[in-house]
């Protein structure tokens, strides 16, 4: 019974999404709970929108202030959400620019989507966002970044000259 009403819910809420009433469309997080609650799917083949590719490294609150404190380059570390946009369209720039200054500076990034909490005690309130740091203390950031490659570039290029 559980089954069929998460399944008719699922299908309420996908159908209100395009209908002329203009109700906001359900998340697909919230699909995913809301089947994973009814036992639909297993909760082992959800995997994340944004994969991270393998030249910059995924930070969480408890190993952010030693990995920033002990790499021997200037750290850049990207905040962003699952559930961004602009995050998602800014992804491949900032993957590029890692593999492009990767043998100048660490990247990284972090999800706020996970660690909420962690991010507003930086005083940042929009994604995407970048930190540039120089031997562990914060030198600029770029915050509401444009998702264009040049715009991406230019701040990274405009902090490794700075250092």
């Amino acid at each position: 019974m559980k089954k069929i009403i998460a399944i008719l819910l699922v299908l309420l809420l996908a159908a209100c999404s395009v209908s002329a009433f203009k109700l906001p469309t359900v998340s697909p997080y919230a699909q995913k709970s809301i089947m994973l609650k009814a036992n639909l799917v297993s909760s082992d083949k959800f995997q994340p929108r944004i994969r991270l590719p393998k030249c910059y490294k995924e930070l969480t609150p408890e190993n952010y202030w030693d990995t920033i404190r002990n790499s021997e380059k200037p750290v850049v570390v990207k905040f962003y959400s699952q559930l961004c946009e602009p995050c998602k369209k800014m992804a491949p720039y900032y993957e590029q620019a890692c593999w492009e200054y990767r043998d100048r500076a660490d990247f990284y990034a972090l999800d706020i989507f996970l660690n909420l909490d962690f991010y507003y005690t930086f005083g940042l309130y929009h994604v995407p966002t970048i930190l540039f740091y120089n031997d562990g203390a914060e030198v600029s950031r770029v915050t509401e970044i444009t998702p264009e490659w040049a715009f991406v570039r230019d701040a990274i290029q405009q902090f490794l000259a700075s250092i």
